[in-house]
């Protein structure tokens, strides 16, 4: 919730992610299923979504 405005932890599973190392640093994208495509998702910080 903290990089996009959305609370999904009751639809998401901790051990569903692609994880890949982007110049030193490690990226997560957890798997979503079943947000609305209306769904407004909104940075909260700078430079946290490229």
């Amino acid at each position: 919730m903290e990089e996009v405005g959305f609370d999904m932890k009751e639809r998401a599973f901790e051990d569903q992610y692609l994880e890949r190392d982007v110049n030193g640093q490690l990226i997560r994208l957890y798997i979503v299923k079943h947000v609305s495509l209306d769904t407004n998702f909104a940075p909260k910080t700078k430079n946290e979504i490229k």
